[in-house]
């Protein structure tokens, strides 16, 4: 599907429309998207392939599940990760708004800001929004060898710092264990301005809206 990348930043983080309905949409196609997102830096990255299961579960009655499991393959290598997503934006968060362009000075501010504020959650084990995704998973047989490394999925603009303003991967260290930050914000806005679209692989959010038109049409999908 095609993604309309200033139109989506400035929806999302510019304030233009009111929260409830920013909400709604994201409740709607919002982590399929951030899916989508990770899935276009990762190929390129050079990945060959990557497959995104929309489930992963610890395989006890106790733990929480994630959003997502992903699986990356290279030519010499592969990857799994364990992913949460969290579509935190600007429309939720007012002191996170970040309209399309904006400067270099106050997007490093929200990457510091963000980047703080995601570092205390995973090191909180009693708030479990972001520190669930240190839990051990259980994943397919064929990933039996693969060790899965933590990955946060943000919208919101966050890296580590001294990183590069539109840097999207970052990494850093609980407990030991490595985890990986990835934000959409900060990829999206790392392409050149004459980049309008981007196509993203969102099976699930093209099924939800030919489900929508079959009752009420809309003129992109009749």
């Amino acid at each position: 599907m095609h993604v309309r990348r200033k139109q989506l930043i400035e929806f999302l983080d510019g304030g233009i429309a009111p929260g409830s309905h920013v909400g709604a949409i994201n409740g709607l196609i919002g982590e399929d998207l951030l899916l989508g997102i990770l899935s276009h830096a990762f190929k390129a990255d050079g990945a060959l392939s990557v497959t995104c299961i929309r489930s992963c579960l610890p395989g006890t009655l106790r733990g929480g599940r994630l959003d997502a499991q992903v699986h990356v393959e290279y030519g010499d290598r592969e990857e799994l990760f364990q992913v949460e997503a969290k579509n935190w934006c600007g429309a939720s968060y007012q002191e996170s708004k970040l309209p399309f362009g904006a400067s270099t000075a106050i997007h490093e501010r929200a990457n510091r800001t963000h980047w703080d504020h995601v570092v205390r959650l995973l090191a909180d084990k009693t708030n479990r929004k972001l520190s669930k995704v240190l839990g051990k998973m259980v994943f397919a047989t064929k990933y039996a060898n693969l060790n899965a490394t933590p990955l946060c999925l943000m919208w919101w603009a966050v890296a580590s710092p001294g990183s590069d303003v539109h840097t999207a991967f970052s990494s850093t260290t609980v407990d030991n264990q490595p985890v990986r930050v990835f934000s959409a914000r900060n990829y999206l806005s790392s392409f050149p301005p004459h980049v309008d679209e981007l196509e993203l692989d969102m099976p699930r959010v093209e099924e939800r809206l030919r489900w929508l038109n079959s009752f009420l049409p809309l003129p992109a999908f009749s």
